[in-house]
């Protein structure tokens, strides 16, 4: 038998007994006070858990209340208001997803025209990245923005489809290069051209003009929307002769397409590096189609080409340098530029900005492609400088001048005063005094009063080296302008090369006149006359 305790004292109390005998009290109350105390236990930790479970539960329902509301926009408080929302929700995510899968389109700036400043055209095309041509362009899949301190502003515009575009006028100047190393291919240069005219013919809308260079340039045809007559001129027989004179013929032309308005573009061939440019460098090119933005394409066969610097030139202008391995490729180059310029669609705005460069940014965005470009231009009409060229020469005459000479073949030679312009190292304006020449003069007068900054003077006979020796050259030429003021210049005596005599200031003059004031002669020298070859203005 176990023994028993006092519940209250804890003494043991034996069998039988009332009362604890130390604490007095009786042996049932101690027993049921300690059931009711055991009892008492046991609700208070049943409300406890009850109380916790309680009050997890209320903090739940307010942490699902407070995100119901911020998921609700403030005007949306009713279910059906949380429904549209998530539709919302949805439909931009489906746009995400399509933007997303969108393909890149290749935007293509090749001009802007502010010619009518300042409503100003840009000319672009869009394309895959297989280079075909994305159809169905609309004005609402564009955004076009002027970028200014990190800041876009966009631009209210117009857009003209290219397809919508049938026959509104383009300008093309044609820029053919008959120098010397063309002997043997300048037929296949012109029926080339002749080509891309007849596509231009069914196309209409064209305006075209033809420049012609080797040591100088020629003006074949100025321009024209008679098609017919410039064919004629590809079919004219011309011989291959000179050298290059490439960078002045580009600047030229830049200068006349300037001029015009809408699309434009200049289409040059070359098979040399440039080696006679008067005028113009490889970097004044360069700045000026930066600054006027004409598509310049540039083509040329493969050998002694100045390759980086011809496709710098392109690149700065908007165009497209090709190089091609064979002649035979240039109407395929031709006919590649033709559908790339019929391609071209036209967006116009009108610039609140003035007299500063401007950039811009183009962008594409549609279901299926999206893209974008910059380009930047000068906001303000053209500033066209003049290009002083021999171009200006209106009439060219001299004191005096050998009488012609008939050699044992039969073949007649002049040394008339209008030698020293054509071009033509075979060829001279010989004085035709007794003596040397001294005193002698040869005259340039203008079609108007120009600004001219130098001359270029291919000095004594340049035909060969040996007629070089046997007639004398210019040791010392005054140069007189139209009001009689005049400058003494020393020309060196060198059979290869030229001498470029570079004004102080620009002269202002309607004429130029070139006085003999002393000569060269040596051993060699036979004959008693002075020759002058060629020369340029500039």
């Amino acid at each position: 038998m176990k023994e028993k305790f006092c519940r209250n004292c804890g003494s043991p109390i034996k069998q039988g007994q009332s009362f604890c005998t130390v604490c007095g009290k009786k042996i049932q109350e101690t027993q049921e006070s300690g059931k009711e105390q055991k009892k008492d236990r046991k609700w208070k930790i049943a409300f406890g858990i009850c109380f916790i479970v309680a009050v997890v539960i209320i903090a739940g329902l307010i942490v699902l209340l407070v995100g119901k509301q911020q998921n609700l926009r403030p005007d949306d408080k009713s279910s059906q208001s949380s429904q549209i929302s998530q539709k919302e929700v949805a439909t931009e995510t489906e746009q995400t997803t399509e933007k997303t899968d969108a393909q890149d389109a290749t935007i293509d700036i090749a001009q802007i025209d502010t010619s009518n400043y300042p409503k100003i055209s840009v000319y672009f095309t869009v394309r895959d990245l297989d280079g075909n041509d994305i159809n169905h362009l609309d004005k609402s899949q564009f955004t076009l923005s002027e970028l200014e301190n990190n800041k876009e502003k966009k631009q209210n515009f117009s857009l003209d489809y290219y397809k919508d575009r049938v026959n509104q006028q383009k300008t093309v100047t044609f820029a053919m290069d008959i120098s010397g190393s063309m002997d043997g291919i300048l037929g296949e240069e012109f029926d080339a051209a002749d080509y891309i005219l007849g596509l231009m013919k069914e196309k209409s809308g064209y305006c075209v003009a033809m420049t012609s260079f080797n040591s100088d340039q020629q003006e074949l045809y100025g321009f024209t929307t008679d098609i017919d007559k410039m064919r004629e001129v590809c079919a004219q027989d011309r011989e291959a002769e000179g050298s290059t004179a490439l960078y002045d013929t580009l600047t030229n032309a830049l200068y006349q397409e300037v001029h015009q308005t809408g699309q434009k573009y200049i289409l040059a061939f070359t098979d040399g590096a440039d080696n006679c440019s008067v005028s113009a460098t490889a970097d004044s090119v360069i700045s000026l189609s930066e600054q006027y933005h004409i598509p310049i394409y540039l083509i040329s066969v493969s050998g002694e080409n100045e390759t980086d610097v011809l496709q710098n030139i392109a690149n700065a202008s908007g165009g497209k340098y090709f190089e091609i391995k064979d002649i035979s490729e240039l109407q395929g180059c031709y006919e590649q530029i033709f559908e790339q310029q019929q391609a071209m669609n036209v967006l116009t705005y009108t610039t609140t900005q003035k007299n500063t460069d401007t950039q811009i940014r183009l962008s594409y965005t549609a279901s299926d492609y999206r893209g974008q470009q910059e380009a930047q231009y000068c906001a303000q009409k053209p500033d066209i400088d003049e290009n002083i060229s021999n171009a200006i020469i209106k009439k060219v005459k001299a004191s005096d001048a050998l009488d012609p000479m008939t050699d044992n073949n039969g073949k007649t030679a002049t040394y008339d005063p209008e030698n020293a312009i054509d071009g033509d190292y075979r060829t001279a304006w010989v004085e035709g005094t007794d003596g040397a020449g001294i005193g002698s003069w040869i005259e340039l007068d203008f079609d108007g009063v120009h600004k001219i900054n130098g001359i270029e003077i291919s000095n004594g006979y340049k035909k060969e080296e040996g007629l070089y020796h046997r007639n004398l050259r210019i040791k010392k030429v005054r140069i007189y302008d139209s009001d009689g003021n005049s400058k003494v210049y020393t020309l060196h005596d060198q059979f290869v090369g030229t001498d470029r005599i570079d004004f102080d200031e620009p002269l202002e003059t309607s004429s130029l006149r070139l006085e003999i004031v002393s000569v060269y002669k040596d051993k060699q020298t036979k004959h008693m006359d002075t020759c002058l070859t060629d020369f340029s203005i500039y």
